[in-house]
Formats: structure tokens, sequence, C-alpha cells
């Protein structure tokens, strides 16, 4: 009996450890595809934010330009106040401390910095100067490296027109924002690697683990980069996968909308899934119900992470916060700084023109730059600004600020509004209508919006292109 029992005891755990063994082995396979896709999308979903993040700054700089290239067009008419006004923008930005300087072809050079370049210099061998002269857009040269800083550095140039010349317009932009992103986006443990790489010459700008900076990813001696420089080369964005002698490598490319280059993320697959191989073996030992509870918690992961993705608190077009992120981030501040700040709604006026006239592409175009004159306008710590939807924009200014200094904000802003747009759409009389009410006796964010939105609407029938501040 005892036997009997023993052989029925041993029978059984056998048939237990089998279906947990093959418990295992199906949850290991249906894992290692749920986390390498998950893992794909995750890097996408981080390259995406990180390529978002150097599009913004980019832009930034661009709209910096735009507005230096404005007033020096519109305000100097003599070489001695040009030269009086580029030495006011030396050491003055993070981006590009040497300040602005400015060449033509015949050899005037002025610079910020006050450096006078030596007799040989060519200023129409300049790449500064190539990428400018035929350009009224400012645009960004191919990398180089600073050997005397030790940094890398590209240019960005645009031809600007003067009342006795046409020159060019440059400055010289650190990358070391690059640098920040490419640390950001690998400081924890779901990226290997990544790095920015120039667009044609396939200087490496940033690289987060060897150092690389201002290598050539054409000129690496090791297969993987090789392979990568293969896969830019045959314009491959998006996902894919490199295989070497020391493992698989999942990759994605973004290309950069405003400067051309490229954001390579990566990670290994043994880092995804080492994780997972030791999971496996603690299920193993700890039986069937282990395996069950790990399967519930693991497909709630996934479900928490696509819960997480659809919530975004970002706006896809503009990059500003949608409309839930907007609320929340008011509310924050509304706990921390209560009875002060204002709420202010802007709206584009006649925009539906741009989208019946030029077409919807266009229109989005349009509403991005208007995004990004309202974020570098109102670009203080306290200041949050969001895209609520369509053409309306929200602005939270969360500091006390008086009746005098917003209205002449307002006025302001209203007037760069008109001054952009026309030049973009003359005649079409884009303008922007702006609605807003001052935080009062602890006042939420849904009355703050209703009492903002019907100054909006205050405006709207009064004719647009004015402001409404109500108390």
């Amino acid at each position: 009996m005892k036997n009997k029992n023993f052989k029925y005891g041993m029978r059984l755990g056998l048939i237990i450890m089998s279906v947990v063994f093959c418990l295992v082995i199906v949850y290991t396979l249906l894992a290692s595809t749920s986390i390498i896709k998950l893992s794909k999308e995750n890097l996408t979903i981080k390259s995406n934010h990180c390529a978002n993040q150097l599009n913004d700054w980019t832009g930034e700089i661009i709209s910096e330009l735009e507005i230096y290239k404005k007033v020096i067009e519109d305000n100097f008419t003599s070489d001695k106040e040009l030269q009086q006004f580029l030495s006011s923008t030396y050491q003055v930005h993070d981006a590009y401390p040497m300040g602005i300087y400015v060449g033509d072809e015949t050899g005037f050079y002025v610079d910020a910095s006050g450096w006078t370049p030596e007799s040989d210099w060519n200023i129409q061998e300049r790449p500064w100067y190539i990428a400018g002269k035929d350009s009224e857009d400012f645009v960004f040269c191919e990398p180089y490296y600073d050997a005397q800083l030790g940094i890398i550095c590209t240019s960005v140039s645009a031809k600007i027109h003067l009342d006795h010349a046409i020159r060019v317009l440059s400055v010289d932009v650190y990358v070391d924002f690059a640098e920040k992103l490419i640390s950001e986006i690998t400081n924890v443990n779901d990226v290997d690697g990544a790095l920015f790489v120039a667009g044609k010459d396939r200087i490496i700008l940033a690289d987060s683990g060897k150092h690389m900076g201002g290598d050539n990813l054409s000129e690496c001696d090791e297969r993987f980069y090789q392979q990568l420089n293969a896969i830019i080369e045959a314009n491959k964005l998006g996902q894919s996968t490199i295989r070497t002698e020391d493992g698989v490598y999942y990759v994605d490319i973004t290309q950069m909308a405003i400067t051309n280059w490229y954001l390579i993320s990566f990670i290994k697959r043994s880092t995804l899934l080492a994780p997972m191989w030791r999971l496996g073996i603690l299920m193993a030992l700890i039986g069937i119900f282990s395996v069950l509870v790990l399967i519930h918690v693991t497909r709630n992961m996934a479900m928490s992470m696509a819960e997480m993705t659809r919530k975004a608190k970002t706006d896809n077009l503009t990059t500003l916060l949608n409309r839930e992120g907007f609320e929340e981030q008011v509310m924050k501040l509304l706990k921390i700084t209560p009875n002060q700040g204002i709420l202010l709604i802007c709206d584009m006026d006649n925009f539906k023109a741009i989208n019946d006239t030029y077409g919807h592409p266009i229109g989005d175009k349009t509403l991005k730059k208007y995004a990004a004159l309202l974020k570098n306008y109102f670009n203080r710590r306290e200041d949050v600004v969001a895209r609520m939807g369509g053409d309306e924009f929200a602005v939270f200014v969360g500091h006390e600020i008086s009746n005098e200094n917003i209205e002449e904000m307002m006025k302001k802003f209203m007037e760069l509004i008109g001054q952009q747009f026309e030049k973009d759409y003359p005649g079409m009389k884009i303008s922007t209508s702006i609605g807003g009410t001052f935080v009062r006796d602890e006042q939420d964010f849904q009355k703050l919006y209703r009492l903002a939105d019907s100054a909006l609407y205050t405006v709207k029938g009064q004719g647009k292109n004015n402001y409404c501040i109500v108390s």
C-alpha cells in the first residue's frame, strides 16, 4: 500500500512538475514575445519624446533668430549700428554663447565677440555662408568638431536683407543639449544606448556609451555601427533588428524635422530577456500558483502600460500640453500659490481660411508655429501653455501680475502674431483673440475656464483681434 501510495505520489508529482514545466515554457514563449513587443513600443515612445524635445529646442533657436533677423532688417542701416547690436548678443544665449555674426561675399564680416579673421580667411568657403546665402529661412549646417573648444558645434544661417546689402546672418550652436537628451533616454534599464548622428556627413554628435562624439559613423570598425550606417544609407527609418557576434539588437531610428539629424536608440535582446529567465526559474520552483499569479501580474502591468500611454498629457501636433495635462498643471499651481495668477484662452482668428485656402497640412504647420510663438512668449517657469483643441490655446501665468503688465503683454503678443502671420499669409487677417480672468478667492479650474471663455466670447462678438480680461 505504501509502495502504491509512493508510486501514486511520484506519478502525481511528475505530472505536476510536467504541467509546471510546460506552463513555464508556454509562459516563457508568450512573455518573451510580449516583453519584446512592449519594449519595442517603449523604445519608439522614448525616441519620439526625445526627438520632440530636440525639435522644440531647435525650433526655439530658429524662432529667436527670426526675431533677431527681423529686428536687424527693420532697424539698422549702418554697419556701425549693426556691430553695436551684434555685440549685445555675446554670451547671452546658452545654445549659442558666442552670439551672432554677419558677413557677405565682399569680405565684410562682423562678429558679436569682436573676433577678426586672418587676411587669408575666405568667407565664401565657410559652410555657414554657403548654406545661408541662398536661404531665406534659417537652416542648420552639418556639425563639426571644434578642436579648440573640444565640443561639437553646428552653424545656423539665413540670408538677411539690409538697405545697402544682402548678407548672411549666422550663429554657432553648441549641441550639448543633444548630449543631455542622450543621457536622459539611457538613464534607465529599458534603453541600452543612444546616439545622435548628422544627416549628411554621419558625424556622431552625442553617444551614450563609448564617447564617440566627433567620430564618423561610416568609418567605425565595429559591425554594429557599420550596420547602423547601412540602415541610414538605405533611408530605413523606424524599427530595425541588427544581429552581431555578441547578440541581437532592436534599433529605432528617427530623423529630426528641422536639423535632419538622426536619433538612434537601441536595446539588446539579452537585456530584455535576462529578468524573464530569472523569473521563469523562480516560477518553476514555486509552482503553478506562482505561475498564474505572475501571468496575472504581467497582464495587469501590460494593461497599465497601455493605459498610461492612452492617457498621455501631450498634444501630438504641437507637443504642448493637451486639455487634461493643462488642467492638471494648473490645479497643482493653484494649490502651491493660491489666489494669484491669470488664465488666458487664446483663439486664432480666421484660421479656417488657412485650411480652406492652403489645405490641412499647411493649417497644421500654422498651428505649430502659433504654438511655438506662444510657448516662446510665455516662457517663465510658472507659465503653463497648452493646446485645448482645434485653434484654441490656453496659458496660465502662475505668478502675481498687475493689470498694467498683463495688458502690455497682450498688446505685444497680439502685435507679434499679426506681424508673423501677415508675413506668411498676406491679406488673410490672421490674428488672435484673447479672453482671460485673474485668479481670485479659492477659484477652481472649471470656474476660471468658464470666465476666461466668456471673456473670449465677448472679444469674438466685438470683432476679434482684441483681448478682454475680467476679474
